[in-house]
């Protein structure tokens, strides 16, 4: 029982500790994971300590129920942070709803041109369709959804289901979006797939039981970012697909999860972004071979297709600023212009939900705070929840246990109910 304790102390003390460290920096990237731990499992780490400081106390072992104690004294406080800023949305429900939701993978919304450089065919874009369980009523709200890449990894359907589950049981449609990624595209052109996937919401509008006024975007981390874009630029015929110019694909709302919305300031934080880049453009250059293209896999593709691509992505990402604006900021200050968000900032833009962590490593927190800032000076409508000793990616481990999940699952459920009013 002594030694039971003393590990439940251990790890009650180690991961209370982590709730005051602060890490930033690419190389810290693999340490992500760890940082997360931490906010998800809180309510783990408080119970570990609880149960040590019970056990050293009738054990006689002073110091092991004094690291209990501390330990659900550093997780207790977390929880209570963040509770404390999460209020003014309500009080968190249950994450999982009881009948799964209705989900369709891999519909096509959008086809364009593969990059080859000999002339590429069609290039479909895929995404996930998330429709509420059967006998749940429609909300009318639906939601495209930009997954988390660094402008160049992941895949639609990654670590969403907590995330997807609690809103589409609130009987909202949600499109989970395949979008193009670096270096097949640049920022415009994922853009552009965003709004397609707005279009492609509002032809099927009515048979999903979707009203075309309420669409929302959304995403987290770069797949934020270029919701955020794709919703304040609808304006921008430069940023359409040849097929949408002249249609009206305004969105209803736009909400984002540890965004970076600062393209100087994600340089600042991160200088390694510019370092180097793959010298030839085009797709990603082959592993087994150096040369370019690989081709992006399709659902279809085996595994080690997959894996492919991915080494080849990884192997290209270190230089990401390079292939999505095309340079650093003194050679194409246009397109850095463009990436950051405070440039589109009219008082006119769709209502504006921000989260973010203020302890992400990736993204910086100040950026989000001055757009915050810079959207209440122009009188757009905008919400900002801050989730304190909180880390990147958040939103995407142990959902319904997460306290800092849990709190902005319940903004975003407050904001999407607005939308639907």
């Amino acid at each position: 029982m002594s030694i039971l304790a003393s590990f439940l102390a251990s790890v009650s003390l180690v991961f209370g500790t982590l709730h005051f460290v602060r890490l930033r920096g690419w190389l810290n990237v693999m340490l992500l994971l760890v940082r997360v731990l931490p906010g998800a499992l809180a309510p783990v780490w408080a119970l570990c300590g609880l149960i040590a400081a019970a056990l050293g106390w009738n054990s006689r072992r002073p110091l092991v129920a004094a690291g209990g104690l501390l330990g659900l004294a550093a997780s207790g406080q977390y929880m209570a942070r963040v509770g404390q800023v999460a209020a003014p949305y309500g009080i968190p429900r249950p994450a999982w709803p009881a009948a799964p939701p209705q989900v369709t993978r891999d519909i096509v919304i959008h086809t364009t041109v593969c990059p080859l450089p000999a002339g590429g065919g069609p290039r479909p874009i895929y995404a996930d369709l998330w429709l509420p369980a059967q006998g749940v009523a429609r909300s009318g709200v639906g939601v495209v959804y930009l997954h988390g890449s660094a402008w160049y990894l992941g895949d639609k359907g990654q670590m969403t289901d907590g995330l997807f589950r609690p809103i589409v049981a609130e009987g909202h449609v949600l499109l989970d979006l395949a979008y193009r990624m670096c270096p097949e595209t640049d920022l415009r052109g994922m853009v552009a797939d965003a709004q397609a996937a707005v279009a492609w919401l509002q032809d099927h509008a009515a048979e999903l039981g979707v009203d075309p006024r309420h669409i929302v975007l959304s995403g987290t981390s770069a797949g934020g970012h270029i919701a955020l874009l794709a919703a304040y630029t609808m304006d921008r015929p430069d940023l359409r697909a040849p097929e949408l110019a002249g249609r009206d694909l305004a969105v209803a709302g736009v909400f984002t999860l540890s965004a970076p919305v600062h393209a100087g300031l994600m340089l600042e934080h991160n200088p390694g972004m510019i370092d180097s880049a793959h010298p030839r453009p085009g797709l990603a250059y082959d592993p087994l071979t150096d040369s370019d293209p690989l081709v992006p896999p399709g659902p279809a593709a085996s595994l080690a297709e997959k894996k492919r691509w991915n080494l080849a992505q990884w192997r290209r990402v270190n230089g990401l600023l390079r292939d999505l604006l095309g340079g650093g900021p003194d050679e194409v200050p246009e397109m850095f212009a463009l990436a950051t968000v405070e440039t589109h900032v009219r008082p006119d833009v769709p209502p504006t939900l921000l989260i973010q962590g203020d302890q992400d490593m990736l993204v910086p927190v100040k950026a989000t705070r001055l757009l915050h800032q810079r959207l209440q000076v122009a009188g757009a409508a905008v919400s900002y929840l801050e989730l304190p000793q909180t880390e990147h990616g958040f939103d995407l481990a142990f959902v319904p246990v997460s306290p800092p999940a849990q709190a902005a699952l319940q903004a975003i459920r407050h904001f999407l109910a607005a939308i639907s009013e």
